[in-house]
């Protein structure tokens, strides 16, 4: 199995899981267009990293700041962040997460 600087890859994008969580967001009350933003965002990362995540949120972070360098607007990477870290949090990939990218709020003295 490859590596990346000796950790261990995981397949954490099968289909039929995501398929499972967005069938659970749904139930839960999810509008079409969040599970849609939700598959947009789990199709970046697949084709970001392939079908296997690294064990680290390092690798999401990567992954973060590509979005970044591609032109995406902050608001657009923190929320991409969130449906990202909303997964992996379903599968039970905790500790990984990305951090969100801050933005100082609107009217903040400088």
């Amino acid at each position: 199995m490859p590596t990346e600087h000796g950790k261990k890859f995981v397949s954490v994008f099968d289909p039929q899981t995501i398929e499972s969580f967005l069938s659970i967001r749904q139930t839960a009350g999810a509008k079409l267009a969040t599970l849609q933003r939700y598959r947009n965002v789990l199709q970046s990362v697949v084709t970001f990293f392939g079908d296997e995540l690294p064990e680290s949120s390092q690798s999401t972070e990567r992954w973060r700041d590509y979005l970044l360098q591609e032109g995406y607007a902050l608001n657009t990477v923190n929320s991409m962040t969130s449906a990202l870290n909303t997964y992996l949090t379903y599968i039970g990939y905790s500790g990984k997460h990305a951090p969100h990218l801050l933005e100082r709020k609107k009217g903040a003295q400088e």
